[in-house]
């Protein structure tokens, strides 16, 4: 009886120190998640495709591993697979606007204007003090030749009154879009606002000239 018993004891030792050894010979996918977001950090982007396509492998539900897979593949200027990836991760969490301004910056490279407009409107409806996201949408809508959406944009761009912002250049563009649009007098509020904190700016006084 007692041999039988030593039996049963060395048969589940040996299990457990077969299956702790594949336990540290694969790692899951937290491991391969934080070795591929290490590389992604240090710039070894060709390196860090595979941790993460593991990870991603491992956990489908990873929005961390998507997310970076879509950023490392942009890094690398394969842009299909980064929108591949970046939509995934959209799919994981919808409500994040950082994903959403990531996908907008994938499109615009291709040339898809309005696929970006879309996504990057997204991005500021999720989070309103989004100013980057802000930025590029007003943008967006000047190419686009929505002048109006894109005024709204630079308006509410000129209101939030943040350090980190270029006002002199927003306003410049501000009063470019309210000339096309024939309001010069608000065109012109514009690039005297720019003039009295910066007299010598050419652009301005150019821009003033033809108002």
């Amino acid at each position: 009886m007692m041999k039988k018993n030593y039996f049963i004891i060395t048969f589940f030792a040996l299990i457990i120190v077969i299956s702790g050894y594949f336990l540290l010979s694969n790692p899951g996918a937290s491991s391969y998640l934080s070795e591929g977001e290490l590389l992604y950090k240090t710039g070894k982007f060709e390196e860090a495709l595979e941790p993460l396509k593991k990870a991603s492998d491992l956990n489908s539900k990873s929005f961390k591993a998507f997310y970076l897979l879509g950023k490392t593949n942009e890094s690398l200027q394969d842009l299909d697979k980064a929108l591949k990836y970046l939509k995934k991760a959209s799919e994981l969490k919808p409500n994040n606007a950082e994903v959403h301004y990531n996908i907008a910056i994938i499109y615009q490279a291709k040339g898809k204007l309005g696929e970006a407009i879309k996504e990057l409107e997204k991005a500021v409806k999720l989070k309103s003090n989004f100013i980057g996201a802000k930025l590029i949408l007003a943008k967006a809508y000047d190419d686009d030749n929505q002048t109006k959406k894109a005024i709204v944009q630079y308006e509410e761009l000129i209101q939030s009154n943040l350090e980190n912002i270029d006002n002199k250049s927003i306003r410049l563009d501000l009063a470019k879009l309210y000339k096309e649009n024939n309001q010069k007098k608000k065109a012109k509020e514009q690039i005297d606002k720019v003039l009295k904190t910066d007299p010598n700016n050419l652009e301005a006084k150019k821009l003033k000239e033809v108002i």
